[in-house]
């Protein structure tokens, strides 16, 4: 059994990491839970705390079964329920901190065709069953022409867009409506914080834009979400992660909000206490909430609290669950498990071969391996519990990877702070129902 014991206030939380069974201990269970996990037996840790047998076997029992109705699943590897296509390799944004060069990812500057673009859908279609497209970039909307035929060719397939929020238009946002489409709209915080890193390619911020975009999505009654990048700029202009979700929640209650990542600018890049205080700040901001019993869907923690709160917890084999069931296309054809790893080591083929769909499952077993959690060189009690680590921030060591310096050193105490935030929680029943509204 692997386990780990977090004391904190006075208090001791305990979490089976492979189960995720979550529960507030005394002093007596967690040795009791220490002790067998030295495996020793039950007989031994009785006599060693004088206690009886009775007591242990009880208290092994709840720790180590899942509670009646709760299910663990492991995650399917390889079967394709979401398809990217990255219909534009350009940008009209040149932001500090881009980690895609400038909408290109090192590639010619170009956006998809249709034919690409269809092409890509019936294959994945053929592989798998295709629950969402996401139609990314670059800046997806420079090419609408082909996200409309996208949508409108395939309209039992949820199609999800991703934009930075310049180029809407009224006729762009009745489309969204009338097909009903997920946006999400990249808005870094106030206008001071957002035009200091998010701005056109002449310099100009572009702030005023996206709130203007905002207001029109809101005027149509349009759902949306917000996505932020919270970087070393906002930390110099004393805004914290606090500030700036108190201001992305005034337009919406779902929020993907990270800092920003190792392949980025380092002027923009976090200290490991300035990341320790983001993540911090985020978590207790997302337990507010849910203890007010207001909606609250921030990504990366919702995922967590979902993935061992609710009935149904899965443990991922992946690096990141969508190297699991995504596959991503570029304008070319050529395909990946994710667009941040587009390396031919990780090339499926390109669609327009005739063998693709053939020698797909092949390549993706001898690919998907390599991007498991079993390949990191060193093993780290919270790594279980992560939903996602992104591959592009992972230290390449040829056959294995590690974590960069920044995850080795607030991993731990972030994860140990959610859990215990989740041990105060008596009641999930609001919070679950505020969530699946979204």
């Amino acid at each position: 059994m692997q386990m780990k014991v977090i004391s904190r206030n006075n208090e001791l939380v305990a979490v089976n990491l492979e189960n995720l069974n979550l529960f507030r201990i005394d002093e007596t269970e967690s040795r009791i839970l220490s002790l067998y996990e030295k495996e020793l037996k039950i007989s031994d840790i009785a006599l060693k705390l004088d206690i009886s047998e009775e007591m242990c076997e009880k208290t092994l029992e709840v720790f180590c079964n899942l509670p009646k109705g709760v299910h663990l699943n492991q995650e399917d590897v390889g079967i394709l329920d979401e398809l990217l296509l990255m219909v534009a390799l350009d940008c009209n944004m040149a932001c500090r901190y881009c980690y895609g060069d400038g909408g290109t990812y090192n590639r010619e500057r170009t956006l998809m065709d249709i034919n690409t673009a269809l092409r890509a859908v019936d294959t994945a279609v053929s592989l798998g069953d295709i629950k969402v497209i996401t139609l990314f970039g670059g800046e997806p909307l420079l090419n609408f022409n082909v996200i409309g035929k996208v949508v409108q060719t395939y309209p039992d397939i949820t199609c999800g867009i991703i934009t930075n929020g310049t180029i809407m238009t009224e006729e762009i946002a009745q489309f969204i409506k009338e097909y009903n489409i997920p946006i999400t709209v990249s808005i870094d915080g106030p206008q001071m914080v957002h035009d200091a890193v998010r701005y056109y390619r002449d310099g100009r911020g572009t702030h005023k834009k996206v709130v203007e975009t905002i207001e029109i999505l809101k005027e149509k009654d349009i759902s949306f979400a917000i996505e932020a990048t919270y970087t070393k700029q906002a930390v110099r202009l004393g805004y914290s992660a606090r500030d700036i979700l108190n201001y992305l929640y005034e337009y919406t209650s779902t929020i993907n909000f990270a800092s920003v990542g190792v392949v980025d600018d380092p002027e923009c890049r976090l200290s490991p206490d300035e990341l320790m205080d983001f993540r911090t700040q985020c978590i207790d901001f997302t337990f507010d909430k849910i203890e007010k019993g207001e909606p609250i869907n921030i990504f990366d923690i919702t995922a967590l609290i979902f993935r061992i709160a609710s009935p149904e917890r899965v443990i991922s084999k992946t690096f990141c669950p969508y190297h699991a069931r995504r596959m991503a296309v570029f304008p070319n054809g050529d395909a990946f498990p994710c667009y941040l790893v587009a390396e031919d080591k990780f090339k499926y083929g390109n669609v327009f071969e005739s063998d693709f769909v053939d020698k797909f499952t092949e390549k993706a077993q001898k690919i998907l391996p390599i991007l498991c959690r079993d390949r990191l060189s060193q093993s780290y009690w919270f790594v279980p519990l992560l939903t996602h680590i992104c591959v592009s921030t992972l230290v390449n060591e040829g056959d294995t990877f590690s974590l960069n310096d920044n995850m080795k050193a607030t991993g731990s105490p972030i994860m140990e702070h959610l859990l215990y935030r989740m041990s105060t929680i008596r009641d999930w029943s609001t919070f679950f129902s505020t969530v699946q509204q979204k």
